[in-house]
């Protein structure tokens, strides 16, 4: 009888046990649960977005159109063949500076050598180039041209001074400048006086 009565004791303790563990387990597997649900975070709404700092440094991928020759001859403000002069420190742009991702412009002065279009009162022309060093910010264009002192362009310009797309600015190399031709959008080389002398067919005021 006692041992019987052991052996009850020990199966009644064995249940009690199992009864005990399995809430315990149940209430762990839902903390688990809860946790990892308080982990997983929505993604930042735009305005949250728009208070974000800048990047210290980044590539911008600039949608450049390319217009013909022609296209860029008769829309052009200014156009100007001259040598870069000076490049002055980056700034970024009243205009720029509510947008979450502002574009920094690195000014170029350029002297002319032959004038195409544009006021002959500036000088020397100053070229908003996109890109470059703003308090620290590093900004650089995809397929941008980065111009240096020295360097001999042809620019074709907006009103602001700002370029015209991926073919506006033209560097001089070995005393020719390269383009694509209208029509067969095949590259040619010639001297600048010759380049200014072949879009001028296309303006009748130079």
């Amino acid at each position: 009888m006692k041992k019987c009565w052991n052996t009850l004791g020990k199966l009644w303790t064995a249940v009690l046990l199992l009864c005990c563990v399995l809430p315990v387990n149940g209430c762990e597997t839902r903390i688990h649960q809860d946790s990892w649900q308080g982990e997983s975070t929505p993604p930042p709404s735009m305005e949250e977005t728009a208070s974000q700092p800048m990047p210290r440094e980044g590539t911008f991928f600039l949608d450049y159109i390319y217009l013909s020759l022609r296209d860029l001859t008769l829309q052009a403000d200014t156009i100007v063949y001259g040598e870069v002069t000076r490049i002055l420190p980056a700034i970024l742009p009243d205009e720029e500076k509510d947008d979450p991702a502002p574009l920094i412009y690195t000014p170029v002065e350029v002297t002319p050598i032959l004038r195409h279009k544009g006021n002959p009162t500036i000088n020397p022309v100053v070229y908003y180039q996109p890109g470059g060093v703003y308090q620290g910010i590093k900004q650089a264009v995809d397929h941008g041209v980065n111009l240096q002192t020295g360097q001999r362009v042809v620019l074709f310009l907006t009103a602001h001074h700002h370029d015209m797309g991926g073919n506006s600015v033209l560097v001089e190399e070995d005393g020719q400048i390269t383009y694509l031709e209208d029509g067969t959008y095949q590259l040619v080389s010639c001297t600048p006086q010759e380049f200014l002398e072949r879009i001028a067919r296309y303006y009748p005021g130079y």
